[in-house]
């Protein structure tokens, strides 16, 4: 289940446009590619954690770069490392071109978030939403890059041609293209997987536009119409970049399309076939420890709190009632997605195991019930962003971007000293 994963599907909807992948032609995307950025520069940001350079995906994704045939630089945000490490990423990354690193816990980068910290500005907390801010910044500051992309590195099964086909779109001077969001098949061991997507995200979305006081809300429109809404892989232009507020926690992905939402219009968005089976670090679904619940049952919770926070942001009211009454609806919906996935699986000769599928919709149940019953939903609290690097930008100058700038190049000069 590795290769290609070819869609004739020609289907759009309202609130985007959709790409399928219909060629197997990759060879064709990237002469088409290397047309179209003529005038474009294209920076592709890897946020990192030590561990994953060291992983089982990172020699085919040092590989697959290395293959590229259009120029781009890369932006690898490596966090959880010495100083060691620092110089063993960038050794393993030697023969790739135009690479740098942001080494978020060297002392010249942490001097940069210490002071924007003393100046008030929130620099968010150890995870993936706080790289992203942070190599935004950098690409930002830098003002090198017409267009950035992003992907994971723990991809096993990442090709460079899921880059071509994300980021082209991007290219297309008459579409004034924005924002480009990845969409996928997800199969392993011969079972499908995407269990919070699946079981989760949209199953709960279904049911709360269902409602009528939700059916009529054009972001819940917008992620009933995403083929994979919590997809880590995106392209978009630089100045889009720069507006954004990212979140810190595990609700990245839900409140950055909110905020992709409302700075793009329906035009400017599409979301894209990569092609290929996606395979990636696997959570456990549930478990515990003294902070509460962890792996995909905390993900599910922050997912909601999130979602439910929006909502009010956008002008809804409902009351606790309300919420835990919505919950009855999801677990049907998510019911129902058991049985239609079973469908698909059995007319592709994959298999389905019954009871772990029950037992991630029950996780997500108890999930529900826990953050709505016992009060954890926050209410009142719409969730911590980093501030935009424009709003950045217009109340202190340049400053903490030109910093951001010189200290990761000062690593990266020390580095080959």
């Amino acid at each position: 289940m590795n290769g290609h994963s070819i869609h004739g599907d020609f289907h759009q909807t309202p609130s985007l446009i959709t790409v399928s992948a219909i060629t197997e032609d990759t060879t064709g995307l990237e002469d088409s590619l290397r047309k179209h950025l003529r005038g474009n520069e294209v920076c592709i940001m890897l946020p990192c954690l030590w561990r994953d350079m060291h992983g089982p995906a990172m020699a085919n994704i040092i590989a697959q770069h290395k293959a590229m045939t259009y120029s781009v630089s890369r932006l690898i945000i490596l966090q959880q490392a010495n100083f060691e490490q620092f110089q063993e990423a960038y050794r393993m990354w030697a023969e790739v071109p135009n690479v740098t690193i942001l080494w978020k816990e060297s002392d010249r980068v942490q001097r940069v978030i210490a002071k924007m910290e003393n100046a008030g500005i929130y620099t968010g907390t150890q995870g993936k939403g706080q790289a992203v801010w942070l190599g935004s910044g950098y690409v930002v500051g830098a003002g090198e890059s017409d267009i950035v992309a992003l992907h994971d590195c723990d991809i096993v099964t990442f090709h460079k041609d899921m880059m071509t086909r994300l980021i082209l779109p991007l290219t297309l001077r008459a579409q004034a293209l924005e924002f480009s969001k990845a969409y996928f098949c997800r199969v392993k061991d011969r079972k499908l997987m995407g269990r919070v997507c699946t079981k989760f995200i949209v199953p709960l979305v279904t049911a709360l536009l269902e409602r009528e006081q939700f059916n009529r809300d054009e972001f819940l429109r917008f992620l009933s119409e995403l083929r994979y809404p919590l997809s880590g892989e995106f392209a978009m232009k630089a100045s889009l970049l720069a507006r954004l507020r990212i979140p810190a926690g595990y609700d990245l992905e839900i409140r950055s399309l909110h905020e992709i939402f409302k700075k793009t219009s329906p035009g400017q968005r599409v979301q894209v076939d990569l092609g290929y089976n996606y395979d990636h670090h696997h959570q456990e679904l549930k478990g515990a420890n003294d902070s509460g619940p962890i792996g995909l049952e905390k993900m599910s919770m922050d997912i909601a709190r999130a979602l439910i926070q929006i909502l009010r942001e956008r002008g809804h009211t409902f009351s606790v009632d309300e919420l835990i009454s919505i919950i009855p609806d999801y677990e049907r919906e998510a019911q129902d997605t058991i049985f239609k996935l079973h469908t698909v699986a059995q007319c592709n000769n994959l298999e389905t195991d019954w009871n772990k599928e029950e037992d991630s919709v029950e996780t997500f149940v108890r999930a529900l019930n826990r953050l709505v019953r016992k009060g954890e939903v926050g209410i009142n609290d719409s969730g911590k962003t980093q501030r935009t690097w424009n709003r950045i930008i217009s109340e202190h100058g340049d400053t903490y971007l030109q910093a951001l700038v010189d200290a990761v190049n000062a690593d990266k000069a020390k580095y080959f000293a």
